[in-house]
């Protein structure tokens, strides 16, 4: 973790270091649906689901930029789907999302003219937060919480943006996630078997990116 700390610290120094007249920035906030991928999609609820993020991007070359990248993410979990996959379907479960804080350095690639569409790619990695919501179940069971962890994760993502004013421009992208999985405990130290890793999700969103990128 003190690593991870580290790298982010040094891109922040990065972007404080004097820049020449030719240093461009840009400066994106975006948001959209998220998913889980691997057997955690059984219970996952797309239309509760989302994806925020935000971040600030310098250029290295007319090609290349680095940036740093925050996130958040939501992704809700199916009580009745985990209800009848512990043969209880008559019981109301209530609770169980995921929640995932994400920041992240990233290289990103782009190609286009400030007036033209605009395409990149890039890859990211950092801290990724997890975190599993206090579940309350009807019957006896009653409220189970769960404790949150810090995991290294990565991604890779890909988009378009195309220019509605010099200085602004709108676009889609995709991202996949990937980190060390995700294995909820109770508060009192005990693995939750009966919940599936978590170990990777996707996140399609629409951003806003504003600057001379």
């Amino acid at each position: 973790m003190q690593k991870i700390i580290s790298g982010l610290l040094l891109l922040v120094s990065i972007f404080l270091l004097p820049s020449n007249s030719m240093a461009q920035f840009s400066f994106e906030l975006g948001g959209g649906i998220a998913g889980p991928t691997g057997d955690s999609a059984d219970y996952w609820k797309w239309d509760k689901s989302f994806g925020l993020s935000g971040g600030a991007y310098r250029e290295l070359t007319p090609f290349t930029s680095l940036g740093l990248n925050c996130g958040y993410t939501r992704l809700a979990f199916d009580g009745e789907a985990y209800s009848r996959f512990l043969v209880k379907p008559t019981v109301t479960i209530d609770g169980g999302n995921y929640s995932i804080m994400t920041v992240c350095a990233e290289v990103r690639f782009h190609v286009g003219a400030m007036d033209m569409a605009h395409f990149f790619g890039g890859v990211g990695g950092g801290l990724y937060k997890m975190g599993l919501s206090d579940i309350t179940y009807s019957d006896a069971t009653g409220t189970q919480k769960f404790d949150s962890e810090n995991k290294f994760g990565a991604y890779i993502h890909a988009g378009t943006a195309f220019s509605v004013t010099p200085l602004v421009k709108l676009g889609l992208k995709g991202r996949y996630n990937f980190f060390s999985g995700f294995q909820p405990t109770y508060d009192n130290g005990v693995v939750a078997t009966d919940f599936k890793e978590l170990s990777s999700f996707w996140e399609l969103s629409a951003f806003v990116l504003i600057g001379v990128l």
